[in-house]
Parts: structure tokens; C-alpha cells; sequence
């Protein structure tokens, strides 16, 4: 039980985690798009 909700909470972990990394990324891209 406490493995499968371990590697469960790091699945979300890492999902949550590159979508941030993703909207960072992008975030920046629009942010030049504007200075243009």
C-alpha cells in the first residue's frame, strides 16, 4: 500500500512538475513574442 501510494505521489510529482517546466519554457516564448 505505501509503495503503490510512494510511486503514485512521485507520478504526480513529476507530471506537475513538466507542465511547470513546460509553462516556463513557453512563458518565455511569449514574453519575446511581445518585446518584438
Amino acid at each position: 500500500e505505501m509503495g503503490y501510494a510512494s510511486a503514485l505521489a512521485w507520478i504526480l510529482l513529476i507530471i506537475i512538475g513538466s507542465v511547470i517546466g513546460l509553462i516556463f519554457v513557453t512563458s518565455k516564448k511569449w514574453v519575446y513574442n511581445q518585446d518584438e
